[in-house]
């Protein structure tokens, strides 16, 4: 997951401009150690402020390459692979993990 992991989890609607996001304090580190022990890290995130018209996808691509940068000059170790995102009911990506149907 991304809010309340990596990033301060500001509630709905969630971060809608790259600049209000915040990374929490030990995130970059903990990337950084498991990155340095040979893993890859996979973030999965609904977004579903996309789905709801509040934001565009091409906002949350911004964020997440926000997001990457903070992790890295935090801590030069700290790489993020694929950032999975679910925009919710749009009729374009898949619905919000989970689906334990």
């Amino acid at each position: 997951d991304r809010d309340g992991v990596l990033n301060e989890d500001v509630g709905y609607p969630g971060v809608l401009e790259p600049a209000q996001l915040a990374l929490l304090p030990g995130a970059a580190r903990a990337v950084g150690r498991v990155c340095e022990r040979g893993h890859a890290l996979c973030v999965v995130t609904n977004q579903k402020s996309v789905g709801a018209g509040l934001t565009s996808s091409a906002h949350i691509d911004a964020t997440h390459a926000r997001l990457r940068a903070a992790l890295r000059l935090a801590d030069s170790r700290a790489e993020l692979g694929p950032i999975l995102v679910s925009y919710g009911e749009d009729g374009v990506r898949p619905q919000p993990k989970p689906q334990p149907d």
